[in-house]
């Protein structure tokens, strides 16, 4: 389960990056993808580990 704080921030930094892009400014959407792309792929790393840890086998 994602928090709602979480899933907020998520959609703040997408908007950003919509954003950037639409501007062209591309260097700074390419980080931007880059922190969301680093955070989300924390947030796997805890989710699956989380199923590991109770037996659980993964749905990908």
């Amino acid at each position: 389960m994602i928090k709602g704080d979480t899933l907020s921030i998520l959609q703040a930094d997408a908007a950003e990056l919509v954003e950037l892009c639409a501007a062209g400014d591309v260097e700074e959407a390419q980080h931007v993808a880059s922190l969301i792309h680093a955070d989300l792929g924390a947030k796997l790393v805890r989710y699956t580990e989380a199923l590991e840890a109770h037996g659980i086998s993964r749905p990908f």
